[in-house]
């Protein structure tokens, strides 16, 4: 079937070729117009439309860069012999937007200039704070438009998170993304409202979310294992050719726990991130400005630590570990493999909602 070119926000992008739009999002206080800047890579064969999104956070970059990367690998060249994407051999096309809250990225800050989180909004309102415009405007001129949603996240401020999925496994289309998705670990998560993700899929667009990594910098080994995620999902999608070497798919869970810190002070990691922990091991111990202990933090399931602390003042109640509760199999294969490593078959625990009694739930940080 011979390819059209393909038609977006008034840009015609031929087959086998990148395009480049922008979308006017509002003005800020000095009345300059602030636009999301967007990437169309068009291949030359039929295929589905898949939008990457990052920054939705301003302070969360390590997705700005992956989007970078996939258009003109690490040289930041674009038609160089380095680019990670031939249009020439995708099949489908491609919407890359590396800065979709151009407010908060100017800012720094999870927030936009209003003070509104994004990622509360969507799918916006038309004629609402800025916010909820922004949040309009991508949602019905870019999400509408697409089939399969992939949203680029980092930890944070003051937390890191070892890179991992989070996706609706009870949503066909979202689970099969996370299944192809070069990752190790896929946490169930439905997401809160008003997450692009969730939104995305009640109006029937599959869609999964990367945390990779801590905020406020680049990091080259979340950007790496971003890049080569996406990479394993478009070629599991059959829009790229296949990869010479696959991370096996992921272990999928639907069990978390926090462990939050019973006391103030200044706290002391045990553990680091992407570290299996056995219950009742230490994650951490809590001292006094003297550096005496006050408090031992241990965990309290058996699991993987996917997220960390970074900052060393805690408050009481401040959140110290994320931890993935596996089951045996489980911790035995990634034992095994390690983070890096390669398995045969997925696993998929029995579906076994564990509420966080002691305060926030995941999707509340998203």
């Amino acid at each position: 079937m011979r390819m059209k070119s393909f038609e977006f926000e008034g840009v015609t992008v031929t087959p086998g070729t990148i395009g480049k739009c922008e979308i006017e999002v509002g003005s800020d206080a000095l009345g300059r117009e602030m636009c999301v800047n967007i990437h169309i890579v068009h291949g030359t064969s039929p295929g589905p439309v898949v939008a990457c999104i990052g920054t939705i956070h301003g302070d969360e970059l390590n997705g700005m860069a992956i989007i970078h990367h996939l258009i003109t690998g690490p040289d930041h060249l674009q038609g160089t012999g380095d680019d990670v994407i031939d249009p020439d051999h995708l099949r489908g096309t491609l919407i890359l937007v590396p800065i979709a809250n151009p407010s908060a990225v100017l800012r720094g800050t999870r927030q936009g200039a209003d003070g509104q989180d994004l990622n509360r909004m969507f799918p916006g309102k038309k004629k609402g704070k800025f916010t909820q415009r922004l949040a309009h405007t991508l949602f019905h001129r870019i999400v509408d438009h697409c089939d399969m949603i992939v949203d680029l996240h980092s930890a944070p401020s003051s937390r890191l998170n070892v890179p991992h999925l989070r996706a609706n496994l009870d949503d066909p289309g979202s689970r099969k993304m996370a299944g192809l998705f070069g990752l190790q670990i896929t946490l169930h998560s439905v997401g809160a409202e008003g997450t692009l993700r969730r939104t995305a899929v009640d109006s029937g667009i599959p869609a999964v979310l990367l945390e990779a990594g801590t905020s406020h910098r680049f990091e080259p080994e979340m950007i790496r294992l971003g890049v080569r995620g996406l990479l394993e999902m478009l070629a599991g999608l059959d829009m790229l050719p296949s990869l010479k070497e696959r991370t096996a798919v992921s272990l999928m869970v639907r069990r978390s726990r926090w462990v939050r810190a019973d006391c103030g002070g200044i706290l002391h990691a045990s553990v680091d991130g992407g570290e299996l922990v056995d219950k009742g091991q230490t994650l951490a111990q809590i001292v006094d400005p003297l550096g005496i202990a006050v408090s031992s933090i241990q965990a309290p399931v058996s699991g993987i630590v996917i997220g960390l602390a970074t900052h060393p003042l805690v408050h009481s109640g401040d959140p110290v570990a994320n931890i993935v509760m596996l089951d045996e199999i489980q911790r035995t294969l990634l034992r095994e493999h390690g983070v890096e490593g390669r398995i045969d078959a997925a696993l998929d625990t029995n579906y076994i909602e564990v509420s966080d009694e002691d305060g926030l739930t995941i999707d509340d940080q998203v």
